[in-house]
């Protein structure tokens, strides 16, 4: 998948970080020095702008944050 520069706009980060989600299922990134690093090699983006873009996702119940990592919701497991 390729991904953006973080230059995008918010809807583009967004939309990037939720089909990533989508495709992938689960991502192993938690609150951490590990996970920053991989949120700048694999998004392009600051970690804080990925965690915001995250909280937006879990409101919408579109991602479910555990200790181990990301999930993706499917369509019929939301509430």
């Amino acid at each position: 998948m390729s991904r953006q520069s973080s230059k995008a706009n918010p809807a583009r980060r967004r939309g990037m970080v939720f089909e990533a989600l989508r495709q992938d299922g689960f991502l192993p990134i938690t609150r951490s020095q590990a996970g920053d690093e991989y949120i700048q090699q694999h998004f392009g983006i600051a970690p804080r702008k990925f965690w915001k873009i995250i909280r937006e996702l879990e409101a919408d119940r579109e991602v479910r944050i555990a200790p181990e990592g990301l999930y993706f919701v499917a369509p019929q497991d939301r509430w």
